[in-house]
């Protein structure tokens, strides 16, 4: 395996490792920030539901918005930098407003970066392609992320391992994002009901079919 395929499989890779874990380590840390916050948990984790909920109906209202008006490449090759300013707002929070504002971003972004991604990559597992077993990482990032937070529940420094973690999803993500920005991908094949005006939607279509005939 050449250097490129490595790194393509690796970016492959991390997009389900940084969607699924991220999202785990945020709802498995809730009992941490309550505590931290002062904080009735239960009362503390519904809010947190509450939030996810509506802010990632909000953002695919949005992007029906964004996608038509802006193109699907301008959208989607930045989910994952708005995705980590979420990340880096939580993880650095020292008061509940601080935090709240980190998950607004965060499941706002967490809705179209899942959305574009995961129905990409499990159209190209459908294709038979190698890559299926690269989609593994959707179920190692919760892994990791539970086993984290679970080895440092024990402890008195199971806040800091949280933000440690979240941490690493940043470093990662910042990788991914400037290695999008490398391979300037045309994104013909991310969803098409919210890819591009009716009229580019026809070409878009068009295209893909060429690169893609069945």
């Amino acid at each position: 395996m050449d250097t490129q395929s490595l790194k393509d499989k690796l970016m492959f890779m991390s997009v389900g490792y940084i969607c699924s874990g991220s999202l785990i380590a945020i709802l498995a840390s809730i009992q941490f920030y309550a505590s931290f916050f002062s904080q009735e948990q239960t009362f503390f984790a519904a809010l947190v539901a509450v939030f996810w909920v509506l802010f990632s109906a909000v953002s695919i209202l949005l992007i029906r918005y964004l996608v038509p008006k802006y193109g699907a490449k301008a959208i989607y090759e930045h989910d994952i930098l708005v995705l980590m300013i979420g990340i880096l707002f939580i993880s650095l929070a020292l008061n509940i407003a601080m935090y709240f504002v980190g998950l607004l971003i965060f499941f706002g972004a967490l809705a179209v970066f899942f959305y574009e991604n995961f129905n990409r990559q499990v159209a190209v597992a459908r294709a038979g392609s190698k890559e299926c077993l690269s989609l593994c990482s959707w179920a190692i990032g919760p892994i990791v992320a539970m086993l984290v937070i679970i080895i440092f529940s024990f402890t008195d420094y199971s806040l800091l391992a949280t933000r440690i973690l979240f941490a690493h999803y940043i470093a990662l993500g910042f990788w991914l994002w400037i290695q999008r920005l490398d391979r300037h991908e045309s994104y013909y094949d991310a969803p098409t009901v919210l890819i591009s005006t009716p009229q580019e939607n026809t070409s878009s279509k068009a295209h893909s079919d060429e690169e893609d005939p069945k």
